[in-house]
C-alpha cells in the first residue's frame, strides 16, 4: 500500500518526530508533501530549522519514497519563494 504523507510539517506541527513515523510505517510515503518547519513562515526548504539530511536518509532508507512535493503555503512572493525551494532541494543532492 503506497501514501502520501504530509510527514514534516505536519508532524511536527502536532508535536511529533516525522522520522519516527517514517520509520514506523516503512514504506507507506512514496510521496510526501515537504515543507520547512520551526523558522519563519517565508523560509523556503533549506533556509529554516528542518534537518533535511536525516529527513532525507529516513524517506531514503525507510520511506520507499520517489516523489517529493513542495509545500508553502505562506509567502509574499510565491514563485520566488518556489524557485529557492527547488534551488535549494538541487543543492541538497534532489
Amino acid at each position: 500500500m503506497s501514501s502520501t504523507s504530509s510527514t514534516i510539517g505536519n508532524t511536527m506541527e502536532g508535536g511529533g518526530d516525522p522520522i519516527a513515523m517514517i520509520k514506523k510505517y516503512p514504506g507507506r510515503t512514496k510521496t510526501t508533501h515537504i515543507k520547512e518547519h520551526g523558522g519563519s513562515k517565508e523560509d523556503a526548504i533549506g533556509e529554516g530549522k528542518n534537518d533535511w539530511k536525516a529527513l532525507f536518509d529516513a524517506y531514503d532508507h525507510f520511506g520507499g519514497t520517489e516523489w517529493f512535493i513542495v509545500e508553502h503555503e505562506t509567502s509574499s512572493d510565491p514563485l520566488k519563494t518556489l524557485k529557492a525551494c527547488i534551488d535549494n532541494l538541487h543543492k541538497m543532492g534532489r
